[in-house]
């Protein structure tokens, strides 16, 4: 196995709305495989993407062959953490997935899985128009969308890479290594600057329906599965490392339970002409002392709190942004509770 290390003089991506989601705990993330299906086919080639203080160090792990597949998702288990969420363009249904099942047929335990994600995919497919206005979603058409096509290099698809690399493990060509290479070392580079198109959408929406999380120091993250409002609360579910201690725990304003590596969070409100509503004074008291902590400050400021009252949804729409901040400040304290 052989890894290829390269500094990108470039800034990583940023925004208000992304850092206050995701700071500099991302890495882009795209693999290389030797067909479509995980069943019969093999992991060869590992991109990885991390912001490193104004440039981005991209990382790839190549296999020379078909057997060195383990050693590959070994060394993917050194260079990422379960905190880190992971940036991918259709990860969701294909990278990840495909790395789940690799992984359980070399009987090796992916310590960085679970892991939040942000498909950009999904996010360009389900929270904007750019699906109306492009021929396809393709990576590299969206690319063309943002002004990036010039900056790729690489001239083959996924299915020549496919081709390059059983030519490769039978002649050692080093053309045919250095053309694989490119092609995912272009995807993962062009992946990291595709995090601008989120300029363009609303990112509290994407956040809540897609990667909404809670990193959990010194354990793994309380990753969100679904959000289900109703008249008398709203119940969040997820997942979590299945190693992670059983807990259960009571407050005036929310229970929750983690069991199993599966969690659920039940939120109390009541609604009002229509409105879902949530009493921040009883969420965020403190159970012994009855005082009231701080209100982060996405809450502290919306202009749709009124006292201690939150408006969380209407008739029409979830407030995704004051969903969001106040299931992460809830799940803080879930995760520091249960460690």
């Amino acid at each position: 196995m052989e890894i290829i290390r390269e500094t990108i003089e470039e800034k990583p991506y940023a925004s208000k709305a992304f850092d206050a989601y995701f700071g500099r705990e991302w890495a882009v993330l795209d693999i290389e495989t030797t067909g479509l299906s995980p069943r019969a086919s093999k992991v060869i080639l590992i991109g990885l993407a991390f912001p490193d203080g104004d440039r981005i160090r991209a990382v790839q792990l190549f296999a020379h062959s078909r057997g060195e597949e383990e050693e590959l998702l070994l060394k993917l288990n050194d260079l990422l953490s379960s905190n880190l969420t992971i940036v991918t363009y259709n990860g969701a249904s294909f990278d990840l997935p495909y790395l789940e099942y690799r992984y359980k047929a070399h009987r090796i335990t992916p310590t960085w899985l679970p892991a939040p994600g942000l498909d950009l995919y999904r996010a360009v497919r389900y929270h904007s128009p750019l699906r109306d206005v492009l021929p396809n979603l393709k990576q590299k058409s969206v690319e063309a969308y943002l002004g990036l096509a010039d900056e790729r290099t690489d001239e083959i698809s996924g299915a020549e890479s496919v081709a390059l690399y059983e030519e490769y493990e039978t002649f050692s060509n080093p053309e045919d290594r250095g053309r694989i290479l490119l092609h995912n070392r272009d995807d993962i580079v062009q992946l990291s600057r595709l995090l601008r198109v989120l300029d363009r959408l609303d990112l509290h929406r994407i956040v809540f329906y897609e990667a909404l999380a809670a990193p959990r120091k010194g354990g793994s993250p309380l990753i969100v599965r679904s959000v289900t409002p109703g008249r008398t609360s709203f119940t969040v579910s997820g997942v979590t490392d299945p190693g992670t201690p059983d807990y259960y725990g009571f407050a005036a304003g929310y229970n929750a339970n983690i069991r199993g590596g599966k969690w659920t969070l039940s939120i109390p409100g009541e609604t009002l002409e229509g409105c879902f509503v949530v009493n921040l004074a009883e969420i965020f008291a403190d159970e012994e002392t009855g005082e009231v902590a701080a209100y982060p400050a996405a809450l502290a400021d919306s202009p749709f709190r009124e006292g201690d009252w939150l408006i969380l949804t209407t008739k029409t729409e979830v407030r995704c942004r004051e969903a969001n901040a106040l299931i992460r400040a809830i799940l803080g304290r879930v995760g520091a509770e249960s460690d």
